[in-house]
């Protein structure tokens, strides 16, 4: 006879299953009264079990029950072997989508960030991370408590996830019970972010990004490597670039409403000015510089980084390199030629000097100077 424990904790209840009982989990489900959650991994009964249901679900087994009182819901973890391991979430078709709590809050969470101006990614984000949360914990908001936000914040950092994204996750939380759920729960102050990484920017050499931008398979795809690199566009930059944001007389490119709701101009250099002239009468575009499929909507993020990819591969260049890595390559080649850092810290549209210099442990203006201890009698 197996033995099934149902931990009791409070008002809430967790049967781990320490190995396969797919007949359980479906004498469960047949009771037709909860759901199975796909992104925690669990099976939630929204009302208790009578004697009778508990007899023929746990028919054969032994239900050993730990620290007993009266649950207002049934948990049960299940389908891996050890029970504090969450088990993979059903990927492509047929996904299920779970009924999670945050779903109530989900219009005014998205209203509030509206209202205050936040961009259509930083939502997106917001909104991932606060779903995710609570499909981690499968606690309502009331029920939350710091260790809850430390065990998912300690869960994304084994997943791999940088620390920016671990304190995106914070902001979020942070938000919600800030702005939307301001009923005295608040796990937030009992959670210490995550320390920054430090980490140098990817920079590739003038003539590797050269051999890039030539190895770019038509006209569209080698203006826009060139454009990135020239002017240190961020990629979302310049794939909303429209027509009218170009100025061929003042040499300027207006970048419009960037990260931060910023506008800022970056220059337009004359190899990248010489291709523009040869392409727009070409590619005749109506609004956008760079049309996607659907000539009313410009071409996605991603597919500007699969041309970085394709080319940097046609090119011959492996390793730690992304599209972003030209317009860290922007930044490190105008230090290496003397450039005043607060003049690149414009151009970048950096808020602060501070996220600009660490491009001056890459650049090797002055580091070229230096010989090794080996070269030296």
């Amino acid at each position: 006879m197996r033995i099934v424990y149902a931990v009791y904790n409070g008002g809430k209840s967790s049967i781990p299953f320490y190995d396969d009982d797919r007949p359980l989990f479906a004498r469960l489900k047949a009771s037709g009264k909860g759901f199975w959650d796909p992104g925690a991994g669990k099976y939630f009964l929204k009302t208790p079990l009578t004697g009778e249901e508990r007899a023929s679900i746990f028919s054969g087994k032994a239900l050993v029950e730990i620290g007993k009182d009266s649950p207002a819901s049934l948990r049960v973890s299940g389908f891996f072997k050890k029970p504090w391991e969450r088990p993979p979430v059903p990927q492509g078709k047929g996904r299920q989508t779970p009924d999670t709590v945050f779903q109530p809050w989900e219009r005014r969470f998205e209203t509030e960030l509206q209202a205050r101006k936040y961009s259509p990614r930083t939502i997106k984000m917001y909104k991932h991370f606060v779903r995710d949360f609570f499909r981690f914990t499968a606690d309502s908001p009331a029920d939350q408590n710091g260790s809850g936000l430390k065990s998912y914040i300690a869960y994304l950092g084994t997943r791999g996830y940088a620390a920016s994204s671990m304190n995106l996750a914070i902001s979020a939380a942070a938000f919600f019970y800030a702005h939307v759920y301001d009923d005295g729960a608040n796990p937030i102050p009992a959670v210490k972010r995550p320390r920054k990484d430090s980490r140098l920017p990817s920079v590739l050499a003038k003539p590797e990004v050269r051999k890039i931008i030539d190895s770019a398979s038509n006209s569209k795809h080698r203006l826009l490597l060139t454009l990135l690199y020239s002017a240190g566009l961020r990629v979302s930059e310049a794939v909303t670039l429209k027509r009218a944001d170009i100025d061929f007389n003042r040499k300027l490119i207006l970048v419009k409403q960037s990260k931060g709701r910023k506008d800022r101009c970056a220059p337009l250099a004359d190899n990248a000015a010489a291709l523009l002239r040869s392409y727009i009468p070409l590619q005749a575009p109506a609004k956008w510089l760079f049309p996607g499929q659907n000539p009313d909507s410009h071409i996605a993020v991603r597919t500007a980084q699969k041309i970085f990819e394709h080319a940097a591969l046609k090119a011959g260049l492996t390793g730690d390199v992304s599209v972003h890595s030209l317009r860290h390559s922007f930044a490190t080649h105008l230090l290496e030629s003397g450039t005043d850092i607060r003049y690149i810290q414009e151009l970048l549209g950096h808020n602060s000097v501070k996220t600009t210099q660490r491009y001056t442990h890459v650049a090797l203006r002055e580091a070229l100077s230096i010989r090794s201890p080996l070269d030296t009698p």
